[in-house]
C-alpha cells in the first residue's frame, strides 16, 4: 500500500462500518420536519404558525432544506451527506500530523457509537467536519479560512462554539504574530454565527433554540454525567487505547506539538467536561463523541520511514511547532532516538489491536435497550421498525407513529377528522398514537385544522405532514413545554412533560364544563409575560415585530412555567 494513504485508513474504515450500520433516529425526523418548511417556503418552524426553533443545527437543517428542495428525499440525503461528512472530517484531521499514522482517528473510526452517530441523520459528521476543516486550515496557515469554519461551529451545534472559540484563537494569534491586522478577521469570525443569533433573536424571541430550554443546558447533574462516562467507556475497555495514547504522546513529547493539536485538545476536554456536568445525553454515546474525536485528532501520531521524506519534499512545515514541545530532544540518528521509535510503535501497535478487538466483538450487553436512562437508540428503533436499516418514514410504516401520522396526514388533506366536520384537537392518552384519542372542539379563531399531541417529536410529526399542527410534549418543538419548571429524577433530556390540561386550555373551545385545571391554565395563558410570549411567536412577522422580540428576547430566555396551572395562573396572574 502506498505510505501517503496510510493517514486515510481510519477514513475509510469508518466510512464502511458506518455505511453497514446506516439509519436513521426519530429526533432526525425533527429536523426534517423544520427543513421540508423552510424548502417549502414556509419559514423557519416546526409548525406553521409558531415560530419555534426545534433544530439545534442550523447549519445542518439548511443543508438539508437544500437537499429536500433538490430531490425530494432528505431521509436518504441525511444518510449520504452524514456519512460522507464524517468521513471526510478524519481525513481533514490526519493532516494536523502529517508523515505519520494517525493511530488516534483509529480509535475514533473503531468505537461502535461513531459508526452509529455517522448517519442517524443528525449533525455529528456536519459538525465534527466544520470543526476539522477549522483546524486543518490553521495547520496549513490559511487564517481566513479557518476564521469563517470557526465561526460556523456554533451554528453546526451551539455547543461546538468551544471549538470554534478555539480554532479563532490560533487564527488571531498567528495573525498578530504575522503583523496582520486582526480586525478583519475577527469579522469573518464573528459574521456568521452574529448573523444567525440577530436572526434568532428577533424570528424566535429567544437567546438560544428551543431545545436548550427543554433540556436545561445550564443545569449540573454531574452524578448522572458520570454514570453516561461509564456507560460509553465500559463496554468498549476505551481506557486502553487511550492509555496507550498518553503513552505515545509522552514518547513523542507532543510529537513536535504544535498550536492548533493543542488547542484542539483543550477545546475537546472542556467540551467532554461540559457534557458531564449536564448528565450527558440518553443516546449512547452520542454526546462524547466530539470530545473523542478532537482528542484523537490531536493525538501526535506513530512516525514511519516516509516521514522525513515527506518533509523534505514539502518543504519547512508552515506551522512551527510550540518551542517547548521539542526541547531536550536528542540528535537524530542517537540511541535515545531509536528507542522512542520502538515504544512508540509498539504503543501505536497496541491501538492498533485494540481497534480490531472493537470492531470485531466489543459491543454492548445482547438485549440491552436502556440502563440508567441511557439507550441505545439504534437497537430500539431497528427493533421497532423490524428493519436492520431504517431510514426512510416508509422504513417505519408499520409504527404506531407513522400509521397515526399518515392518517392525520390524509384527514388535513379531506378538510375534515375523526372527531366530525372541521377542525379538532386530538389529544392521545400516550402521545405515540397508539390508543384511540379524546376529541375536543378547537377555539374557533383557530379554524379548520388539526391539532395533535405528541412524545414523538420526530416520526409522528413529519408523517403528519405541514398540515397538522403538533404539540411536542418534551418541549423540544414547543414554546410552553420547553419552559416549563425543570423536575429532578426524570430521564435525562426527558424532565419535563406538558400535561394534557395545558394543550386544552391553549387550543380547545372553552366550555362550562372544563376542569378547574384547564381553567387556571387558559387564565395563565392570558396573563402577563407569559401572554406575550406566545403574541410573539405567533403574530405575523413585519420589521416592528422582529424588533420588539430583539429587545424582549432575554426576558423570554428566562421564563419559566410552574408544573401546575394553578401556580402558574397565581405567578403570571399576580393572584395572591
Amino acid at each position: 500500500m502506498p505510505s501517503r494513504l496510510i493517514p486515510y485508513l481510519p477514513a475509510a474504515l469508518l466510512l464502511c462500518l458506518g455505511w453497514a450500520r446506516r439509519w436513521v433516529c426519530d429526533d432526525a425526523f425533527i429536523v426534517f420536519r423544520v427543513a421540508d418548511h423552510v424548502a417549502s417556503g414556509r419559514g423557519v418552524v416546526y409548525n406553521v404558525g409558531e415560530r419555534v426553533e426545534a433544530a439545534t443545527c442550523p447549519l445542518w437543517m439548511l443543508v438539508l432544506a437544500a437537499a429536500q428542495a433538490l430531490t425530494g428525499q432528505v431521509e436518504w440525503a441525511a444518510v449520504v451527506l452524514g456519512l460522507a461528512a464524517t468521513g471526510t472530517a478524519l481525513a481533514l484531521a490526519a493532516r494536523l500530523s502529517p508523515g505519520t499514522a494517525p493511530v488516534g482517528l483509529l480509535l475514533y473510526a473503531a468505537l461502535p457509537p461513531a459508526w452509529d452517530f455517522a448517519t442517524s441523520g443528525l449533525e455529528l459528521g456536519a459538525a465534527l467536519l466544520v470543526v476539522s476543516g477549522a483546524f486543518a486550515a490553521l495547520a496549513s496557515r490559511r487564517l481566513s479560512l479557518a476564521a469563517v469554519l470557526g465561526g460556523l461551529c456554533p451554528l453546526a451545534r451551539p455547543d461546538f462554539g468551544l471549538f470554534g472559540l478555539a480554532a479563532i484563537g490560533v487564527a488571531l494569534w498567528r495573525a498578530r504574530a504575522e503583523g496582520r491586522r486582526l480586525l478583519p478577521l475577527a469579522g469573518l469570525a464573528l459574521a456568521p454565527a452574529g448573523a444567525w443569533q440577530v436572526f434568532r433573536m428577533g424570528y424566535f424571541a429567544v437567546l438560544t433554540p428551543n431545545t436548550a430550554l427543554a433540556k436545561e443546558a445550564s443545569l449540573a447533574n454531574w452524578e448522572q454525567g458520570l454514570r453516561y462516562l461509564a456507560d460509553l467507556t465500559g463496554p468498549y475497555a476505551l481506557w486502553v487505547p487511550l492509555a496507550l495514547l498518553i503513552g505515545l504522546a509522552l514518547v513523542r513529547r507532543g510529537g513536535e506539538l504544535r498550536l492548533e493539536r493543542a488547542a484542539l485538545a483543550v477545546a475537546g476536554l472542556l467540551h467532554g467536561a461540559y457534557v458531564l456536568r449536564v448528565g450527558g445525553d440518553f443516546m449512547h454515546g452520542r454526546l462524547l463523541l466530539p470530545a473523542l474525536f478532537a482528542l484523537a485528532a490531536a493525538a501526535p501520531g506513530v512516525e514511519f520511514g516516509w516521514a522525513r521524506a515527506t518533509k523534505a519534499t514539502l518543504g519547512p512545515d508552515p506551522a512551527p511547532a510550540l518551542p517547548e514541545a521539542t526541547a531536550g530532544h536528542p540528535p537524530a540518528g542517537g540511541s535515545g532516538t531509536a528507542v522512542r521509535r520502538a515504544a512508540q510503535w509498539a504503543l501505536g501497535l497496541g491501538v492498533v489491536v485494540w481497534a480490531g478487538v472493537s470492531c470485531t466483538s466489543l459491543r454492548l450487553e445482547r438485549g440491552r435497550v436502556i440502563r440508567d436512562g441511557i439507550a441505545d437508540e439504534r437497537a430500539f428503533y431497528t427493533a421497532e421498525a423490524g428493519r436492520e436499516h431504517p431510514i426512510t418514514l416508509d422504513d417505519f410504516a408499520a409504527t404506531a407513529s407513522v400509521i397515526t401520522g399518515r392518517a392525520l396526514r390524509a384527514e388535513a388533506a379531506a378538510g375534515a377528522s375523526r372527531c366530525g366536520p372541521g377542525g379538532a384537537l386530538l389529544l392521545f392518552a400516550d402521545g405515540y398514537g397508539s390508543t384511540p384519542p379524546t376529541c375536543h372542539f378547537l377555539r374557533s379563531d383557530l379554524g379548520p385544522r388539526l391539532v395533535a399531541n405528541t412524545w414523538r417529536a420526530g416520526l409522528f410529526a413529519f408523517a403528519a405532514g405541514p398540515d397538522v399542527f403538533v404539540v411536542d410534549h418534551m418541549g423540544l418543538g414547543d414554546p410552553l413545554a420547553a419552559r416549563l419548571a425543570h423536575r429532578n429524577g426524570d430521564r435525562i433530556g426527558h424532565e419535563k412533560v406538558l400535561e394534557p390540561e395545558w394543550v386544552l386550555a391553549r387550543f380547545s373551545e372553552p366550555s362550562p364544563a372544563d376542569p378547574p385545571a384547564v381553567v387556571d391554565a387558559r387564565a395563565a395563558l392570558g396573563c402577563g409575560l407569559l401572554a406575550e410570549l406566545l403574541e410573539a411567536v405567533e403574530r405575523p412577522l413585519s420589521f416592528d415585530a422582529f424588533t420588539e422580540n430583539l429587545s424582549s428576547a432575554a426576558l423570554f430566555q428566562g421564563l419559566r412555567l410552574p408544573n401546575l396551572p394553578e401556580h402558574a395562573r397565581q405567578a403570571f396572574c399576580d393572584i395572591p
